[in-house]
Parts: structure tokens; C-alpha cells; sequence
């Protein structure tokens, strides 16, 4: 199955991009690259109770400024056969707030929500995040009460799950993610599969997890030996659905979406395992 969408993707407006991730220039690589949906997701916090990450209050990363986008969008062109969302990805904290209400959610396509922004120490406070191993088992937990959140139905996929800060670095956190068993994947994935939430294979993370490894994004076999692989075929055998995302936020970040086909191709995915949007 050739991916057709890549619905996390940041502008400018997140603060964290750099000033030439244009929505233009994602619309005219998207047509391409001969996808037919990508989605605007750039960070916001916006949840009418105040800002629990400082981040998003010193850069204004609310509704307001997130939806500058549209005004964009009105100068762009954009080629047949392909549509264009906007959506966000927002936070969920460690007191299990999440960064979204109902009212701003409804204004949007789609919500990725992510458990595994463990950089922020309001996401994963210490001494969790003091070592990938703590900080993947604090990322599993938070990823099930992401999950049994009241307002869990308004997400729809759940950004790079279970991964945490550690993903970028030396060494990857992936002896860290062999130490989740099938079980307990297994448990985590049955609760978003029940609630119909997505599971994002989001290329960046991927790219870091087989670069760690080691491993050639053609060689299938290999990729089946990934911590990854394994987390992402038991949220396929759980029944979940998945999006994919490039994670982009600059010009030169899509070329990783490579990573991603690759995923999808090792674990056989069809159209049938992509939600719909």
C-alpha cells in the first residue's frame, strides 16, 4: 500500500518551525509526492483553562494563532485530488489535563493528541524523565490515561505513542521500549482500538528507531526486528487504525516520510488498516 496521506505536518506558526515551512510549499511537495490528503497539525494549547505547559503561553500557541493558517490557505493553490485539513496537535500533561476542549476541537479536522512530549517536564516530570527507562514506562502509562480521558473521543490519533525524548538520541530508547511486553502493548492498544483512536506511525521517530538499529529502510526483514515494528504490529493485531505523518518542521523534513512507507510496508498494511478522514 502506497501511504496517501501525511496529516502531521507544522508550519511556521509553531514556534518550534523553521520560517520556510509554508503551507504552499507542503501543498505543491504533497502533489509530488502524489499524496492525497496532508493536514496542517502545528502545536496549540487551547483548552479554556489556562496554559499548563509554559511553552505554549511564551509563544501564544493557541486557537487563535493556530488558525492564522486559513488566511494562507485562501492564497494557496491547490491542485485536484488533493484535500487539505486543519487540524492541531496538542499536549496531555501529567496531571492527565489534555490541551484541547470540545468547542476548539470542533472548529478543527482532526486532533493529534501525543503522550510522548516527555521534554516538556509538565508532560513527564522528574525523576521520570531522568532516564529512558523511567521515561518509557511513565510514556506507557500516560499513553492509557490519554486514552481514558473523558474527552478521548475528540482525538483523532494518538502522535508518535509510547516514544519519548530519548528516541533522538544516542543510543535511541529502544532497549528501553523492549522492556514493555506484548501484554501490556497489547492492553494500551486494545483501549484505543475500542475507542476507534488512531495510532499515528509518525517517519520522524521511525527514522530515529531504525537509524539506531542500524537499518536500511529497504530491508524488510531487519525492520521486523525493530522494538517499533513489534508496538506497531500489535496495535495492528489489536484492530487499531493507523495515520501517518511526516512530523515536518522545515522544507527538508518530508524527505523522512521514506521512513514511514517503509513501516507500513513491513507490516503489510492495506487501505483498510488507514483511518478515514
Amino acid at each position: 500500500m502506497k501511504i496517501k496521506q501525511d496529516i502531521h505536518i507544522h508550519t511556521y506558526i509553531s514556534a518550534c518551525a523553521q520560517s520556510n515551512a509554508t503551507p504552499q510549499f507542503y501543498i505543491d511537495n504533497a502533489a509530488e509526492r502524489g499524496l492525497e490528503l496532508i493536514g496542517f497539525a502545528d502545536h496549540m494549547w487551547d483548552n479554556g483553562k489556562g496554559y499548563s505547559i509554559a511553552s505554549y503561553e511564551r509563544h501564544h500557541g493557541n486557537f487563535a494563532n493556530l488558525i492564522r493558517i486559513k488566511e494562507d490557505l485562501a492564497k494557496c493553490t491547490v491542485p485536484d485530488g488533493l484535500r487539505v485539513l486543519v487540524g492541531c496537535e496538542t499536549d496531555f500533561v501529567a496531571d492527565s489535563t489534555l490541551g484541547v476542549s470540545r468547542e476548539v476541537a470542533s472548529q478543527l479536522d482532526f486532533v493529534l493528541a501525543p503522550n510522548s512530549h516527555t521534554h516538556f517536564p509538565e508532560v513527564c516530570p522528574s525523576p521520570y524523565r531522568d532516564d529512558r527507562f523511567s521515561c518509557v514506562k511513565f510514556s506507557l502509562d500516560a499513553f492509557k490515561r490519554l486514552l481514558k480521558h473523558p474527552d478521548a473521543d475528540i482525538i483523532t490519533a494518538v502522535a508518535h505513542p509510547i516514544a519519548t525524548h530519548y528516541v533522538g538520541q544516542e543510543g535511541s530508547d529502544i532497549d528501553a521500549i523492549a522492556t514493555i511486553s506484548d501484554a501490556e502493548f497489547r492492553e494500551a492498544f486494545l483501549l484505543a482500538a475500542d475507542k476507534q483512536i488512531g495510532i499515528e506511525i509518525n517517519a520522524h521517530i521511525v527514522m530515529f528507531a531504525l537509524k539506531a538499529a542500524g537499518t536500511d529502510i529497504k530491508d524488510i526483514d531487519k525492520i521486523k526486528n525493530n522494538e517499533y515494528y513489534r508496538m506497531f504490529s500489535i496495535a495492528k493485531e489489536t484492530g487499531c487504525k493507523f495515520t501517518f505523518g511526516s512530523d515536518a518542521h522545515s522544507q527538508g523534513a518530508v524527505e523522512y516520510f521514506a521512513y514511514a512507507q517503509a513501516m507500513a510496508d513491513a507490516l503489510g498494511l492495506t487501505d483498510d488498516n488507514v483511518i478515514l478522514l
